[in-house]
């Protein structure tokens, strides 16, 4: 009998299997500037690390440590790496206890459905002997990456989340960190709720990904909407609202667990 937690990392699975999303390694700015800040957190002398929710894999082939390891739900993004891969769960890590120094897990706890945090963040712990590094998006608005599917009506965040975390929420998944550091990455503009619900609700536009695909009926025809003029006079309206990238696009947190790294 499949209980939840198997449903929901095959159902993840199934979504990143399933599209182009993983078939290249090519990233925007902002994206670039993620993945060097991450593999900056990377502590000096790390002998071994473990990334869970690899991906494309371009953080664990650019990290220069001596064992690395590559996990991912979906199999397509693996191909790429250039070290040892596992297919597996998160929830279901198939290494011992403390197997590894570092233990990586980027871009993937906002995937998970909220009662999973908890069990994910202890199975991150328990292979990771030194530190574990998490970097989701920073207080995401969610309703800004709805999509609405135009075959069945059925409502998706386009890249899947289903959390808005912070440091608030993320620190706690570490009860037993001697030490926790957290950086911002990037930053953005945030977008008015108000200018967000006009969109929406009177102009009925919303969010377009190359990689989209509804979690209901499996279509890939979302609108693109970025280019009609309401949608670029909200913006435009927005920009004047808001002149300051006054957020961060990506929360990054490190939660030592070793004595000596406590300080």
């Amino acid at each position: 009998m499949t209980g939840p937690e198997d449903r929901a990392h095959v159902a993840t699975a199934d979504i990143f299997q399933s599209t182009a999303v993983h078939d290249a390694q090519t990233h925007t700015a902002s994206e670039r500037v993620r993945v060097q800040d991450t593999l900056a957190l990377i502590p000096e002398g790390t002998g071994s690390l473990l990334e869970v929710g690899a991906g494309t894999c371009v953080l664990v082939n650019g990290a220069q440590v001596p064992r690395k390891v590559a996990v991912d739900a979906a199999r397509r993004g693996l191909r790429l790496a250039t070290c040892p891969t596992a297919q597996a769960s998160i929830l279901q890590l198939p290494f011992a206890d403390g197997a590894f120094d570092v233990v990586l897990c980027a871009e993937t706890l906002e995937h998970l459905p909220p009662e999973l945090l908890a069990p994910a963040a202890r199975e991150l712990r328990r292979v990771a002997r030194r530190a574990v590094i998490v970097t989701t998006p920073w207080k995401e608005c969610l309703a800004e990456g709805v999509a609405l599917c135009p075959d069945c009506g059925t409502e998706f965040h386009l890249h899947g989340h289903l959390n808005s975390l912070g440091p608030d929420e993320l620190t706690p998944l570490f009860p037993d960190a001697t030490r926790v550091d957290v950086k911002g990455s990037w930053r953005v503009r945030p977008y008015s709720p108000a200018l967000l619900a006009v969109r929406h609700r009177v102009f009925g536009q919303r969010p377009w990904s190359r990689h989209s695909l509804c979690p209901h009926c499996r279509s890939n025809r979302l609108p693109k909407n970025d280019r009609r003029v309401a949608w670029r006079v909200l913006s435009a309206l927005n920009t004047a609202l808001h002149p300051r990238r006054s957020q961060f696009n990506w929360v990054l947190l490190r939660a030592w667990f070793s004595p000596e790294d406590a300080r």
